[in-house]
């Protein structure tokens, strides 16, 4: 603060005006942050205008509160767009709008402000300045209840894994799955599913084999349930093989159309395929086509697989036309296999 640096002002305020380490004192408080604040510094022109606002030390003023905030807020500070927020759906200052309350929760949100992410919950919930949605709303509140004290656990199993462990943290992972944590779910899922394709038949966990498939399986499930599109494309994958499950080509089909929809590019490529061999689908020429597209849009490492997987599609278009079948080659074998069998 000597040397004149804003951010020292700021802190310097924030200490006197809630007596952390020093007497509590909001004339000292106000005058460090005016110092902040004078060189444009967002920290230092909240803290003044969060002063004003309740009246600390300084007569209650919204309007200069309001003035405040915004230039902190422009400068992208995510608790002055939280307390503009805050403003607007009180009407301190302000006529009362929950349109532009929720505008600034979510500018604060985007920055993983916590009270910023329950208030757009709550605000999703009751339908204020929005359409009421509850799957938003829980989508809010959950990330809102993942920053509990729970989260060191997870902080403890991902450094168990850096350690070279393996038992101690996928039983935290899957403790903490349990409880609906979905980063411990995929986390776990991914896990049992990396040591399955590995090594099937060694135990972790107390699972191996089909066991140990159907396990992760059910952890993808439950990622997958919360939005988790990866936990998506790998359930398309178990369904597809048969892993841990019976092969079902119309669930693995049903699971890779929920990742595409989410521009995963394995995804619309597996999507694509199904298509031109009619697995699980309806053989669809110009369907397949659109998938492949979709999966070179979604990531230029797709392309040369694309490419690739276009040959065959135009081969298997060619043999329709000159056979007055509908589906592919690769079907027609499986039938004729399923057949003789």
């Amino acid at each position: 603060a000597a040397a004149g640096e804003a951010a020292a002002y700021s802190h310097l305020g924030h200490m006197y005006a809630q007596g952390m380490g020093v007497e509590q004192d909001n004339a000292t408080a106000l005058e460090f942050f005016r110092k902040g604040a004078a060189k444009g510094h967002a920290p230092s022109q909240n803290g003044l205008g969060y002063m004003y606002m309740q009246g600390y030390g300084v007569a209650q003023s919204h309007s200069k509160a309001l003035q405040l905030f915004q230039k902190a807020a422009e400068r992208g500070n995510a608790e002055a767009q939280f307390n503009l927020g805050a403003m607007h759906i009180a009407g301190l200052g302000v006529r009362k709008a929950h349109d532009k309350a929720l505008h600034h929760f979510t500018l604060s949100a985007h920055q993983g402000h916590t009270l910023a992410l329950y208030n757009l919950g709550q605000m999703h919930l009751n339908g204020l300045g929005t359409a009421a949605s509850c799957p938003v709303a829980v989508q809010f509140l959950k990330a809102v209840a993942e920053r509990g004290p729970w989260g060191s656990m997870l902080m403890e199993a991902h450094d168990g894994l850096l350690g070279g462990r393996e038992e101690a943290p996928l039983q935290l992972y899957a403790s903490l799955a349990e409880g609906g944590y979905e980063v411990a779910q995929s986390n776990v899922a991914f896990l049992l599913d990396e040591h399955y394709m590995a090594s099937p038949d060694s135990q972790v966990v107390g699972l191996s084999g089909e066991a140990l498939a159907q396990r992760a399986f059910s952890f993808y499930k439950a990622a997958a349930a919360q939005g988790n599109v990866a936990a998506e494309l790998r359930l398309g994958d178990y369904l597809y093989y048969g892993h841990g499950v019976p092969v079902d080509f119309e669930g693995a089909a049903h699971h890779y159309r929920v990742a595409a929809e989410s521009r995963d590019a394995q995804a619309s490529f597996d999507l694509a395929y199904m298509y031109t061999h009619g697995l699980g689908l309806p053989s669809d020429v110009h369907l397949a086509e659109r998938h492949y597209d979709q999966a070179m849009d979604a990531s230029a490492d797709a392309y040369l697989p694309v490419q690739l997987a276009l040959l065959e599609l135009r081969l298997v278009a060619w043999w329709q036309a000159h056979t007055g079948r509908s589906d592919s080659p690769v079907l027609a074998a499986r039938r004729l296999l399923a057949a003789t069998r």
